[in-house]
């Protein structure tokens, strides 16, 4: 029963340094692509919505609605339809 307990310590052990090891890759990545956008003038809403049409993959019914179109850099931001 013990080599068990050991076993399954050592599992969480490592699925704990393993973790901690992801989030600070993520963390570095985080703060890398807010010092790349910064950098790159921001990114801000512009005044003209954008009009999308979402549809239900089950049933198939389409919901359009609108929402803010935005810019990073003065640059816009373009939607990408493909899938």
């Amino acid at each position: 029963m013990d080599s068990v307990r050991d076993s399954a310590r050592k599992t969480y052990d490592i699925c704990i340094v393993s973790q901690e090891f992801i989030q600070k890759s993520v963390d570095t990545n985080l703060n890398v692509a807010r010092a790349a956008l910064k950098q790159a003038g921001g990114i801000q809403p512009t005044a003209k919505p954008i009009q999308w049409r979402a549809v239900n993959q089950y049933t198939r019914a389409v919901t359009p609605f609108t929402l803010p179109t935005w810019s990073v850099g003065g640059q816009l931001l373009e939607g990408d339809r493909s899938f």
